[in-house]
């Protein structure tokens, strides 16, 4: 077994052995997040990802969880994967909207204390009319994404983790990204779950990741996660890991949040509590029923009436 495949096994362990990482699941537990837009297509030059917003019947579109899983585990083995998986996962999910330092370009948009002066909204960096990150970039990021999980295992397991993971987390959000420190070694677990709470709460910041209402026809309106990309995503997936939260998903009937059991729900599937299960269904198909009469009707009117 190579050795980065050694380590990630061995990260795996621990992050099972604190319930970060669900046997089940493993990561990517299902959970109530909206999807983003991607480019359609994407190259590999001299160490860069270059994003186009080009049509492509094989990659343009939209970008969600549900149609690609494992995404953070895929995103966490990027730390030493080659150029072309790197792009693979770019293709499945689209670009990190990273600035000029390596973060995505949120991260200068307003200070982590809220008295804190808002600093100038870095710019994604373009060429030629395309979007273009450094792949070293994405390497260091996914490294920060592993570190930042062993870590919260290690400390819920009771140990303030090594001095080398703590190492890689060297980007101190007090300094919105543009300076680059090493973090001390914590000495104590309350130091330790401060510290990364602080880097935890700055991915999301970093991600820009809001709330948003959707209401499809006759479903009920549901609030869901809504990141700008895929690093929101990201972000997300990572607190609710660390959180060691059980998957969730929205009812179609209720329109609550209810924890899930089995396979994640598909996108534009609907699927139900166990309080709705037994009635819902039906109800619902009934109203569609109707809605489709309903539309029916007013094309013939339409029709009638030229």
């Amino acid at each position: 077994m190579a050795v980065g495949s050694f380590q990630e096994e061995k990260n795996r362990h621990r992050r099972e052995l604190a319930g970060v990482e669900d046997y089940q699941y493993g990561l990517d537990h299902p959970f109530p997040i909206d999807g983003w837009w991607r480019p359609g297509r994407v190259d590999l030059s001299d160490g860069e990802l270059v994003f186009r917003w080009l049509p492509s019947s094989e990659t343009a579109g939209f970008a969600a969880t549900s149609k690609t899983p494992q995404m953070l585990r895929r995103f966490l083995s990027l730390a030493s994967a080659p150029d072309a998986r790197v792009k693979a996962f770019a293709e499945d999910f689209g670009p990190l909207w990273l600035c000029e330092h390596g973060l995505p370009n949120a991260h200068a948009a307003r200070g982590f204390v809220p008295a804190t002066p808002a600093a100038p909204v870095c710019e994604v960096q373009r060429r030629d009319g395309a979007f273009v990150e450094r792949i070293d970039h994405w390497r260091t990021l996914a490294r920060q994404a592993n570190a930042l999980l062993t870590l919260a295992s290690d400390v819920h397991q009771g140990e303030v983790g090594s001095e080398d993971l703590w190492g890689i987390l060297s980007a101190h959000p007090e300094h919105s990204g543009y300076e680059h420190v090493a973090h001390a070694m914590p000495t104590d677990l309350g130091f330790a779950r401060e510290t990364l709470t602080l880097r935890f709460n700055t991915w999301l910041q970093w991600a820009d990741v809001r709330s948003a209402l959707r209401w499809e026809s006759a479903e009920e309106p549901v609030v869901l996660n809504s990141p700008i990309g895929v690093f929101g995503a990201l972000a997300l997936q990572l607190v609710t890991r660390v959180g060691r939260l059980p998957p969730t998903a929205v009812c179609s009937g209720c329109g609550l949040r209810y924890e899930r059991t089995g396979r994640a729900p598909k996108t534009g599937q609907r699927n139900f509590c166990p309080d709705c299960r037994s009635t819902a269904p039906s109800r619902l198909a009934k109203r569609d029923q109707r809605q489709r009469e309903k539309d029916r009707q007013t094309r013939e009117e339409d029709r009638d009436g030229k």
